[in-house]
């Protein structure tokens, strides 16, 4: 369907497709006051887009490769690394996410900061678990999706 150089791209919309689905329910159950579809559709949106964004402009990806380098764990032991290399970057992108977003709902008022801290572990916890569950799966569907050979142009 895709390029196989289009990889990257692929992986970064399902990840954060995933991932904005997972934070938008988690958002709207514990502080919007409930599940609605207008609440749920905008805050999807909302976090889709943000997501994606800070994804496709930090280096998430050798983030979580220098981590595993520190921490010593090769990446051959796919598990592991997958529930380490998700710490430092689910951690940033939950902080990113968290703090844009709460900006965009409330602007500069007394009631950001308050917010943003209350909200940011449970924010972390949610997404850390997210990209834990999802990054293998959004790997295996992006292999799929991205697979196409080059072909060389006619003459």
């Amino acid at each position: 369907m895709f390029k196989k150089q289009s990889f990257g791209l692929v992986f970064g919309v399902l990840l954060s497709f995933f991932i904005g689905l997972v934070l938008t329910f988690y958002i709207q159950i514990m502080y919007a006051g409930g599940l609605t579809l207008e609440g749920f559709l905008t805050g999807f949106i909302k976090n889709f887009t943000v997501g994606f964004t800070c994804a496709s402009i930090i280096p998430l990806g050798s983030i979580g490769s220098a981590f595993l380098r520190l921490v010593k764990c090769p990446p051959e032991k796919r598990f592991l690394a997958n529930i380490l290399s998700n710490i430092p970057t689910m951690v940033i992108m939950a902080i990113l996410l968290n703090f844009l977003l709460f900006f965009l709902v409330t602007g500069i008022s007394p009631d950001f900061l308050p917010l943003f801290w209350s909200s940011l572990p449970g924010v972390i916890l949610v997404a850390y678990l997210a990209g834990v569950v999802f990054t293998p799966i959004s790997e295996a569907l992006a292999i799929k999706l991205a697979s196409r050979e080059d072909t060389p142009a006619a003459a």
